[in-house]
Protein backbone atom coordinates (compact mmCIF):
# COMPACT_ATOMS: atom_id res chain seq x y z
CA UNK A 1 0.00 0.00 0.00
CA UNK A 2 2.74 2.45 0.83
CA UNK A 3 4.17 2.15 -2.65
CA UNK A 4 1.05 2.51 -4.44
CA UNK A 5 0.64 5.81 -2.22
CA UNK A 6 4.39 6.67 -3.73
CA UNK A 7 3.49 5.51 -6.96
CA UNK A 8 0.25 7.71 -6.98
CA UNK A 9 2.23 10.88 -5.83
CA UNK A 10 4.89 10.36 -8.62
CA UNK A 11 1.46 10.09 -10.85
CA UNK A 12 0.43 13.33 -9.41
CA UNK A 13 3.68 15.40 -10.17
CA UNK A 14 3.20 14.35 -13.75
CA UNK A 15 0.05 14.95 -14.21
CA UNK A 16 0.38 18.43 -12.68
CA UNK A 17 3.66 18.56 -15.17
CA UNK A 18 1.65 17.97 -18.12
CA UNK A 19 -1.04 20.57 -16.74
CA UNK A 20 1.51 22.98 -16.61
CA UNK A 21 2.61 22.23 -20.15
CA UNK A 22 -1.04 22.62 -21.44
CA UNK A 23 -1.15 26.10 -19.68
CA UNK A 24 2.06 27.13 -21.27
CA UNK A 25 0.63 26.23 -24.34
CA UNK A 26 -2.30 27.65 -24.17
CA UNK A 27 -1.40 31.00 -23.16
CA UNK A 28 0.86 30.56 -26.35
CA UNK A 29 -2.55 30.18 -28.24
CA UNK A 30 -4.26 33.38 -26.47
CA UNK A 31 -0.88 35.52 -26.99
CA UNK A 32 -1.93 34.51 -30.92
CA UNK A 33 -5.62 35.56 -30.63
CA UNK A 34 -5.48 39.23 -28.54
CA UNK A 35 -7.32 40.79 -31.44
CA UNK A 36 -10.72 37.75 -31.02
CA UNK A 37 -10.82 38.67 -27.42
CA UNK A 38 -13.56 41.77 -28.08
CA UNK A 39 -15.90 39.82 -29.94
CA UNK A 40 -15.32 36.58 -27.75
CA UNK A 41 -15.64 38.76 -24.21
CA UNK A 42 -19.42 40.10 -25.85
CA UNK A 43 -20.47 36.64 -26.68
CA UNK A 44 -21.47 35.65 -23.08
CA UNK A 45 -22.66 38.42 -22.01
CA UNK A 46 -24.76 38.42 -25.18
CA UNK A 47 -26.00 35.85 -24.70
CA UNK A 48 -27.28 35.89 -21.34
CA UNK A 49 -28.88 38.71 -22.22
CA UNK A 50 -31.03 37.23 -24.74
CA UNK A 51 -31.96 34.17 -22.09
CA UNK A 52 -33.04 37.34 -20.03
CA UNK A 53 -35.49 38.97 -22.67
CA UNK A 54 -37.27 35.76 -22.16
CA UNK A 55 -38.07 36.69 -18.47
CA UNK A 56 -39.05 40.00 -19.05
CA UNK A 57 -42.67 39.60 -20.19
CA UNK A 58 -43.12 38.20 -16.46
CA UNK A 59 -44.03 40.66 -13.38
CA UNK A 60 -43.09 38.15 -10.80
CA UNK A 61 -39.25 37.28 -9.35
CA UNK A 62 -37.88 34.40 -9.49
CA UNK A 63 -36.34 32.56 -7.28
CA UNK A 64 -32.09 32.48 -8.31
CA UNK A 65 -30.06 30.25 -6.98
CA UNK A 66 -26.02 30.15 -7.49
CA UNK A 67 -24.56 26.48 -8.56
CA UNK A 68 -20.55 26.28 -8.37
CA UNK A 69 -20.71 22.63 -10.22
CA UNK A 70 -16.96 21.35 -9.21
CA UNK A 71 -15.46 18.51 -11.01
CA UNK A 72 -16.98 16.52 -8.00
CA UNK A 73 -19.44 17.84 -6.29
CA UNK A 74 -21.76 20.41 -6.20
CA UNK A 75 -22.47 23.75 -3.79
CA UNK A 76 -25.65 25.80 -4.12
CA UNK A 77 -26.38 29.11 -2.65
CA UNK A 78 -29.72 30.84 -2.57
CA UNK A 79 -29.58 34.59 -4.10
CA UNK A 80 -33.12 35.61 -3.18
CA UNK A 81 -36.05 36.16 -5.55
CA UNK A 82 -35.13 38.72 -8.19
CA UNK A 83 -36.63 40.02 -10.93
CA UNK A 84 -35.79 39.77 -15.32
CA UNK A 85 -33.73 43.26 -14.71
CA UNK A 86 -31.74 42.12 -10.84
CA UNK A 87 -30.94 39.00 -13.04
CA UNK A 88 -29.75 40.41 -15.84
CA UNK A 89 -27.25 42.95 -14.27
CA UNK A 90 -26.24 39.34 -11.93
CA UNK A 91 -25.06 38.12 -15.07
CA UNK A 92 -23.56 41.06 -16.36
CA UNK A 93 -21.52 41.22 -13.51
CA UNK A 94 -20.46 37.57 -13.57
CA UNK A 95 -20.38 36.79 -17.52
CA UNK A 96 -18.88 33.34 -17.16
CA UNK A 97 -22.13 31.87 -15.21
CA UNK A 98 -24.26 30.01 -17.47
CA UNK A 99 -27.95 30.48 -16.79
CA UNK A 100 -30.73 27.71 -16.66
CA UNK A 101 -34.19 27.24 -15.67
CA UNK A 102 -34.68 24.54 -13.46
CA UNK A 103 -38.23 21.89 -13.52
CA UNK A 104 -39.27 23.81 -10.20
CA UNK A 105 -38.66 27.48 -12.32
CA UNK A 106 -35.86 28.25 -10.57
CA UNK A 107 -33.29 30.00 -11.94
CA UNK A 108 -30.03 28.51 -11.70
CA UNK A 109 -26.53 30.14 -12.44
CA UNK A 110 -24.37 27.46 -13.09
CA UNK A 111 -20.54 28.32 -12.85
CA UNK A 112 -18.29 25.35 -13.31
CA UNK A 113 -15.15 25.07 -11.27
CA UNK A 114 -11.80 22.95 -12.02
CA UNK A 115 -11.74 21.17 -8.44
CA UNK A 116 -13.01 19.04 -5.95
CA UNK A 117 -15.64 20.54 -3.66
CA UNK A 118 -14.76 20.79 -0.07
CA UNK A 119 -16.98 17.90 0.49
CA UNK A 120 -14.97 15.78 -1.92
CA UNK A 121 -12.19 16.24 -0.71
CA UNK A 122 -13.08 15.31 2.90
CA UNK A 123 -14.75 12.03 1.71
CA UNK A 124 -14.17 10.92 -1.83
CA UNK A 125 -13.11 7.99 -2.61
CA UNK A 126 -12.16 5.99 -5.98
CA UNK A 127 -13.06 1.91 -5.89
CA UNK A 128 -15.10 -0.44 -8.37
CA UNK A 129 -18.98 -1.21 -7.96
CA UNK A 130 -20.90 -4.06 -8.08
CA UNK A 131 -20.27 -4.11 -12.15
CA UNK A 132 -16.13 -3.68 -11.59
CA UNK A 133 -16.51 0.18 -12.94
CA UNK A 134 -14.39 2.65 -11.88
CA UNK A 135 -16.15 4.47 -9.67
CA UNK A 136 -16.21 7.79 -7.47
CA UNK A 137 -17.92 7.16 -3.96
CA UNK A 138 -19.13 9.53 -0.91
CA UNK A 139 -17.64 7.93 1.96
CA UNK A 140 -15.74 4.41 2.44
CA UNK A 141 -17.12 1.92 -0.97
CA UNK A 142 -18.78 -0.64 1.59
CA UNK A 143 -21.55 2.69 2.04
CA UNK A 144 -22.16 2.19 -1.92
CA UNK A 145 -23.15 5.94 -2.29
CA UNK A 146 -21.61 6.32 -5.78
CA UNK A 147 -20.57 9.71 -6.82
CA UNK A 148 -20.30 9.12 -10.36
CA UNK A 149 -19.46 6.14 -13.19
CA UNK A 150 -16.71 6.36 -15.00
CA UNK A 151 -15.67 3.13 -17.09
CA UNK A 152 -15.33 -1.02 -16.70
CA UNK A 153 -11.99 -2.26 -15.86
CA UNK A 154 -10.22 -4.94 -17.42
CA UNK A 155 -9.90 -6.74 -14.07
CA UNK A 156 -7.97 -9.92 -15.25
CA UNK A 157 -5.27 -7.59 -17.25
CA UNK A 158 -5.41 -5.73 -14.37
CA UNK A 159 -4.51 -8.37 -11.69
CA UNK A 160 -2.08 -10.07 -14.05
CA UNK A 161 -0.26 -6.78 -14.96
CA UNK A 162 0.07 -4.71 -12.43
CA UNK A 163 1.40 -5.30 -8.53
CA UNK A 164 -1.48 -6.53 -6.23
CA UNK A 165 -0.79 -3.94 -4.44
CA UNK A 166 -2.75 -1.79 -6.67
CA UNK A 167 -5.55 -4.05 -6.69
CA UNK A 168 -5.91 -4.44 -3.28
CA UNK A 169 -5.59 -0.39 -3.00
CA UNK A 170 -8.63 -0.12 -5.61
CA UNK A 171 -10.84 -2.77 -3.97
CA UNK A 172 -10.20 -1.11 -0.46
CA UNK A 173 -10.61 2.59 -1.66
CA UNK A 174 -8.44 5.24 -3.08
CA UNK A 175 -8.90 8.42 -0.88
CA UNK A 176 -8.70 11.59 -2.77
CA UNK A 177 -7.80 15.30 -1.27
CA UNK A 178 -7.39 17.31 -4.30
CA UNK A 179 -7.95 17.06 -8.08
CA UNK A 180 -4.26 16.22 -8.89
CA UNK A 181 -4.37 12.89 -6.83
CA UNK A 182 -8.14 12.76 -8.71
CA UNK A 183 -6.67 12.88 -12.46
CA UNK A 184 -3.46 10.56 -11.59
CA UNK A 185 -5.88 8.05 -10.15
CA UNK A 186 -7.63 8.09 -13.36
CA UNK A 187 -4.73 8.35 -15.48
CA UNK A 188 -3.26 5.25 -13.63
CA UNK A 189 -6.55 2.80 -14.24
CA UNK A 190 -8.09 4.56 -17.39
CA UNK A 191 -5.21 1.98 -19.06
CA UNK A 192 -7.40 -0.79 -17.97
CA UNK A 193 -10.43 -0.16 -19.17
CA UNK A 194 -12.16 -2.59 -21.80
CA UNK A 195 -12.87 0.38 -24.07
CA UNK A 196 -12.82 4.06 -24.75
CA UNK A 197 -15.73 5.84 -22.80
CA UNK A 198 -16.19 9.29 -23.72
CA UNK A 199 -19.11 10.15 -21.68
CA UNK A 200 -19.22 9.74 -17.65
CA UNK A 201 -22.36 9.55 -15.68
CA UNK A 202 -23.83 10.02 -12.26
CA UNK A 203 -25.91 7.30 -11.22
CA UNK A 204 -30.39 8.29 -11.21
Amino acid sequence: MIAFRRWIRIRKRWVRGKRLLGAFGALLLVAGALQLQPAAAAAAPERNRQWVETLQLEESPRTVKHVRSFICGVEETFLGKLDAGEVLRLLDEHPEWRPELTETGEIAMIEQVEDLSETCKQRAYFSLDKLGQLSLFEGPPEEERVIRTFFQLDTDYMESSLPRAYWDALSEGIRITDVDEYNSVLSTYSEYALQPVSAEHTPD
